[in-house]
């Protein structure tokens, strides 16, 4: 976190606080409408350190952004880490910008690449801004890559302020576990579950209907092989088995209409 020193003071922006964060999904291709998930109630790791306001904003995908705009002298980023659920996949990266502070009016894209941690990490500085003169700024992160097995972890934005606080606050260092649920670890995992279980769900229909349409295929096409009785426009076919003046037994086809009954072929 940055230095407070006595003549400023920080403002702390939770990733829940959607009034000052813009949170903007996918709009276009097959994961439209994409973007960051919110969950709330998190507990408190002992050894991965606190979560503020024990919310966490995560997502799973890539080219998806949040915006927040601020007044003050600095701005700082963080967020939480996990350890990716497989090896070979590439780890969350996201870059930052302050629209206002770019040089020649073009976005300096500050990048961040996750490190691949063992255990969970909380609290974990991302991003923190140049010393800026006092004014209002936008603060754009661009999350280039995540996925399901690495997401990206958004916790809170820090504004530094120049001047004592209007009021007392609680540091985020002082935050202990008593402060939250007395949960040791953080459920994060059920943000993945629910993913690999709505993939799981999906294909489980798909497999639903495909065996239906089959069933009803092979089902309308047996019904056509042996009729027993079917109409037609103003007259109707059928097919029985009838015993001859002989004492043998034929299948016999027959049209009614509307004129009488004709026997069409016998067997």
């Amino acid at each position: 976190m940055p230095s407070n020193p006595s003549s400023s003071h920080m403002i702390f922006i939770d990733d829940a606080d959607t009034s000052r964060i813009q949170y903007q999904t996918i709009q276009l291709g097959p994961y439209r409408g994409k973007g960051f998930t919110p969950y709330s109630g998190l507990g408190i790791d002992d050894k991965a350190g606190p979560i503020h306001d024990r919310t966490l904003s995560a997502t799973v995908v890539g080219d998806v952004s949040a915006a927040v705009t601020f007044t003050g002298t600095r701005v700082s980023v963080y967020g939480s880490l996990r350890p990716p659920l497989q090896t070979d996949v590439p780890l969350p990266l996201t870059k930052y910008s302050i629209l206002e502070w770019d040089y020649g009016g073009v976005p300096a894209m500050v990048p961040y690449r996750a490190p691949n941690v063992t255990a969970p990490q909380n609290n974990v500085n991302f991003f923190t801004s140049d010393i800026l003169p006092y004014g209002t700024y936008t603060l754009t992160i661009n999350v280039t890559t995540a996925n399901p097995d690495a997401p990206f972890y958004l916790d809170y934005i820090a504004v530094e302020v120049p001047g004592p606080a209007l009021s007392s606050s609680t540091p985020l260092s002082s935050l202990s576990s008593t402060a939250f649920s007395t949960s040791t670890h953080l459920p994060i995992e059920a943000f993945i579950l629910h993913h690999r279980l709505a993939s799981a769900f999906v294909g489980g229909v798909l497999g639903v209907l495909v065996a239906f349409v089959v069933f009803f295929c092979y089902f309308k096409q047996k019904h056509r092989m042996v009729p027993t009785e079917y109409n037609c426009d103003k007259c109707t076919a059928g097919r029985k088995d009838v015993e001859s003046p002989g004492g043998l037994w034929i299948y016999v086809d027959t049209w009614a209409d509307v004129h009488g009954i004709a026997v069409l072929n016998a067997s």
